[in-house]
């Protein structure tokens, strides 16, 4: 489920209710810019959303992966795969309506309606809330299934400490400059010197619209452009 929040130049997002959104605001005091990360109930009209132009799940994964997990980086995500690959294999055998039914069924798994398999076997999910459930469903013993369940609490920890810091890198290269730029022009482009020149759009929220609509989770946090 996701609301749509209109931006400048007639562009809009699809935005979840747990979506992390990095907004952009100013000290004027103290000249210097502020990088928040939020969610979308803390959203407001005339924020300034920073929006990465390629995939935001990459870079956090990379930032994890780099500065938070390092050695053991290689490791956890190959047993990351590992469980994903298994559960791909019985959505392709059976599809993903099957394998939800059986969740269900079998195995008393409340969340496992048939879009939420189809997003536990991308990347964007790392740690469902009934993984233990689903590991046991996959025919992991217990003490496998136990050091998968540890092993992806560790790399969403890991995540939600990418996120900071790459709050905290963005808040360092934005200027108070680009900030005066953006109350005049409402959105701008720019490149980071940090993530290897990876480009950034920071947009003005003009409206949000909080009626819901089912979009798939690799729509969530896209630019789109409205047709005029």
């Amino acid at each position: 489920k996701a609301s749509v929040v209109l931006l400048e130049n007639d562009r809009f997002l699809f935005v979840s209710d747990d979506s992390k959104i990095r907004v952009l605001s100013c000290n004027t005091k103290k000249n210097h810019v502020i990088v928040n990360q939020i969610t979308l109930k803390d959203l407001e009209e005339d924020d300034f959303i920073i929006i990465r132009n390629e995939r935001d799940t990459k870079l956090i994964a990379e930032v994890a992966d780099h500065e938070i997990l390092k050695e053991e980086a290689e490791y956890l995500r190959s047993l990351q795969e590992k469980w994903k690959k298994r559960l791909r294999h019985n959505v392709i055998k059976k599809g993903a309506k099957r394998v939800s039914e059986i969740l269900n069924n079998r195995y008393g798994m409340a969340t496992a309606s048939p879009q939420t398999v189809r997003l536990w076997c991308s990347e964007e999910s790392i740690c469902p809330t009934e993984l233990p459930a689903l590991l046991q469903a996959l025919k992991y013993d217990k003490n496998g299934a136990d050091h998968i369940y540890q092993a992806m609490k560790k790399i969403q920890i890991a995540h939600r400490d990418a996120g900071r810091i790459i709050s905290r890198k963005l808040m360092n290269e934005i200027t108070a400059d680009i900030y005066e730029e953006l109350q005049q022009k409402g959105s701008i482009t720019f490149e980071s010197s940090n993530f290897n020149g990876a480009s950034f759009n920071i947009e003005r929220v003009v409206v949000i619209d909080r009626s819901k609509h089912y979009v798939l989770q690799s729509n969530l946090m896209k630019l789109y452009q409205k047709d005029l």
